[in-house]
């Protein structure tokens, strides 16, 4: 009985010194960005509320759970239309140019990762059906060699 007992004693505080702990968190998918004057902003939906606040000559910084990876922001220099965003992995663009130009596009996941690339004309609708998609947030980037557009894919189910 006092082995029983014993062993008891020595599971509980075994079992409590080295139990994981499990914390709330939220992975956002949506969200925006801001660039002023070389300053980045980002936010994200399900980010935590206020965590620190630095408010240096007017410029607040506010510091939260995100990471940013290094993809350039949103822009459209060669007049991109994406749709529908968001989507279930399937997605189209077109470029609207007055001449016919020879495109190339590279679709990268969260972490960065190359996932395709492939070259279309202007004016051609090219159709994009992501193998298995994970639900989240992937970049779209399409260049003519000096101009270039680049979106942010919200793959969703």
């Amino acid at each position: 009985m006092k082995k029983l007992i014993l062993f008891g004693i020595v599971f509980w505080i075994y079992s409590t010194s080295n139990a994981q702990i499990i914390t709330r968190s939220s992975i956002g998918s949506f969200g925006s960005s801001a660039n002023n004057d070389g300053i980045i902003i980002q936010q994200s939906v399900g980010q935590p509320a206020l965590v620190n606040h630095v408010n240096i000559e007017g410029t607040g910084l506010r510091q939260g759970f995100q990471q940013p990876i290094s993809f350039i922001e949103e822009q459209n220099e060669l007049n991109v239309l994406l749709y529908p965003n968001p989507n279930q992995g399937e997605f189209s663009f077109i470029v609207d140019e007055a001449t016919e130009i020879i495109l190339q596009y590279q679709l990268f996941d969260q972490q960065g990762k190359l996932i395709f690339q492939g070259k279309t004309d202007s004016n051609l609708l090219t159709p994009i059906t992501i193998q298995q998609p994970t639900p989240g947030m992937y970049h779209l980037k399409v260049s003519d060699g000096t101009k270039n557009s680049s979106f942010k894919v919200n793959v969703i189910q």
